[in-house]
This record gives structure tokens, C-alpha cells and sequence, in this order.
């Protein structure tokens, strides 16, 4: 597509949202997940279009089957590097460090729009109290290391250490962001009708 930011995008969508659809790398992958948030934020029902991976959502994308993807830095990286898709935002709080001039989708006017995603070193329940307190004195390991700054970067990480995830944190921010998930779980239909 001939656009260069996400309001752009938006505007050329906004014209006619029957003509365009979106591709992931999967249904219920936090792709799937960012971008229905993220249309949903702007305001605009989009149809989503599933792939098997990165793979064949990148090869679509380039060929010129769906005019754009919400995928990962790590699958994207390389595309972006040779030239052959561009990136218009990222979806998370932040900007990442692996592409320092793409702005946030809360940078382009979306403000307060945040879908990151996160990793977590979880237990059983019952965990014994001295393997918690071993688990909990050698993790996290100290960030970031020269190993960790190296092997992050070219998958689009970037540690960040919490001793309690997002939802035992009560957060807000994951809260408001799951909502309308939410809803549709308890109402047994989403936003579509479905």
C-alpha cells in the first residue's frame, strides 16, 4: 500500500473497510490479538485473515495477496532490512530498540493504545518453599548481560524483569486493553456478531 504512517493507513482504510482484510501469523497469536485491538481502537471491523506462521504471511504480504500483517519484529526484520515491506507502527508501549524510527501506534493518535506482549517463568502450584526461594534468588539472571543485550536484539525483545506478571500486578493497562475480549467471552459473541 502507497502509505507511509498508520493514520495513512487508517485513512485509506477508513474509505473503504469492505476492500481490505489483514493477515497474522495465526488465529489467537498475539498478532491476531494486537490487531484486532488495534483496529478496534482506531474504530474500523477489519476481516483477519489467519496464516500457519510468518513464514507464509510475509511471502502473501510481499507477493501482494494482503495489502498488510501484524507480525513480530524477529519475523519482520529481515523483510524490512531488504527492502521489501515497510513498517508503518509498532503496536507496544514502547519503541524497540530494533527500530528506533518506527513511532507506537499510541504515537501515531492512537494515545493510551499499548498490546505488548511478555514471557513468563512460571512453577506448579505447591512449589516447595526452597525451590522458590532458589528460583527466586538466580531469576531473573541480571540484565541485561552482554549475552542477553546480544541474543535479544535480533528477536525483538527487550527484558524487562517483574517478579509478578501483569495479572497479579492488576494491571490496568491489561485490563482496559482485554475488555472487549472479555466481553465477548462472557457474552458468548464478539463485536462481529459471531
Amino acid at each position: 500500500m502507497p502509505v507511509s504512517n498508520l493514520k495513512q493507513l487508517t485513512a485509506a482504510v477508513r474509505g473503504t473497510p469492505d476492500k481490505y482484510v489483514y493477515g497474522s501469523f495465526g488465529s489467537g497469536t498475539t498478532g491476531h490479538f494486537a490487531g484486532e485491538l488495534m483496529w478496534s481502537a482506531i474504530g474500523i471491523k477489519l476481516l483477519h485473515v489467519p496464516y500457519k506462521g510468518s513464514a507464509p504471511a510475509m511471502s502473501d504480504l510481499i507477493g501482494g495477496q494482503i495489502p498488510f500483517t501484524v507480525d513480530t519484529v524477529a519475523a519482520s526484520l529481515p523483510q524490512l532490512k531488504a527492502g521489501k515491506i515497510k513498517a508503518i507502527a509498532v503496536t507496544g508501549a514502547t519503541r524497540t530498540t530494533q527500530l528506533p524510527d518506527v513511532p507506537t501506534v499510541a504515537e501515531s493518535g492512537f494515545p493510551g493504545f499499548s498490546a505488548d506482549s511478555w514471557l513468563a517463568v512460571v512453577a506448579p502450584r505447591g512449589l516447595p518453599v526452597d525451590a522458590k526461594a532458589k528460583l527466586q534468588r538466580h531469576w531473573p539472571p541480571p540484565w541485561p548481560t552482554p549475552r542477553s543485550a546480544t541474543s535479544s536484539s535480533p528477536t525483538g525483545c527487550s527484558p524487562r524483569m517483574s517478579p509478578l506478571p501483569p495479572w497479579r500486578r492488576g494491571s490496568k493497562t491489561s485490563c482496559r486493553a482485554c475488555a472487549p475480549w472479555r466481553s465477548a467471552r462472557t457474552s458468548g459473541r464478539n463485536e462481529y456478531g459471531n
